[in-house]
């Protein structure tokens, strides 16, 4: 059984209990008077019945979170990727990359967005920025698509977020457009990068290629990133056609359900494993 199964079961377990314990305290709160009169043994047998609950109830939510609640949210995020589709295709016939490109950006004016084009940041290369209200788009062209480059381009990103236009929430894109990701970069194209304490900031990843059609994203969860990689980098509509999805298993999220049939909490937490 792996860690997501075994987190489920406990979380389930914890919710059953919870609203069993809550509803019997309700109903004994409200019939206690009339238990009083009818026996003092059930009364007696009610009371201790609702301390067991309320203690069995702090024992459940005590082991859950002990347990998981420093890789909840990566445990969450990994369950997401496992079961989203391999990858999606563009609702467009095959393109190159600068008609892509512009596709994509004339999408994104005609929906009032504002546009710079050609610019760079921490010396490297974007197509164009483009941004509404607290709502973003980064585009890169890059030629070969390795885990390097994807790295590279959202750490500039993030240092252009909290350094120059100094956005305190909103919803954004990373959009690569490549003629070839390697497998390295398509695993990490369904990862959410979350900035502030409270992920007031959520910066999706989108790597397209666009002469096979192919765009590879998070697409099973309903957030406002999943809503504009949809609209602008897939150059379709929700809800999504399934003639436009691809069930198929990328190999990297095989072997990501595979690790975690092995992995402990433990080493989730320490990021001993490498998930991707």
């Amino acid at each position: 059984m792996d860690l997501i199964t075994k987190k489920k079961r406990l979380y389930a377990l914890m919710k059953f209990f919870i609203i069993f314990g809550v509803l019997f305290i309700v109903f004994y709160i409200g019939a206690k008077p009339t238990i009083d009169e009818w026996n003092a043994t059930s009364s007696v047998i009610c009371s201790y019945t609702c301390d067991a609950l309320i203690i069995a109830n702090l024992i459940l939510v005590f082991l859950y979170y002990t347990k998981y609640g420093k890789c909840d949210v990566v445990l969450n995020n990994i369950s997401d990727e496992i079961a989203d589709c391999g990858y999606y295709l563009i609702d467009s016939d095959p393109m190159e990359t600068d008609e892509y490109v512009s596709a994509v950006a004339e999408r994104l004016g005609n929906s009032m967005y504002s546009i710079k084009n050609d610019i760079e940041l921490c010396e490297l290369d974007f197509s164009f920025y483009a941004d509404k209200r607290t709502e973003f788009i980064y585009c890169a062209a890059v030629e070969q698509l390795d885990r390097n480059d994807v790295i590279a381009y959202l750490d500039s990103v993030v240092n252009d977020i909290t350094y120059h236009t100094l956005k305190r929430k909103g919803s954004g894109v990373m959009l690569f457009v490549t003629d070839k990701a390697d497998e390295s970069a398509i695993s990490l194209s369904k990862l959410i990068a979350s900035l502030g304490r409270k992920a007031q900031i959520r910066v999706a990843i989108a790597i397209v290629e666009p002469s096979d059609g192919k765009i590879y994203y998070l697409g099973n969860q309903q957030t406002k990133c999943q809503q504009m990689i949809v609209n602008y980098a897939q150059l379709a509509e929700l809800p999504l056609s399934d003639d436009l999805k691809v069930i198929d298993k990328l190999d990297y999220q095989k072997k990501l359900e595979e690790k975690l049939k092995t992995a402990t909490v433990n080493e989730l937490t320490a990021d001993i494993i490498n998930i991707h």
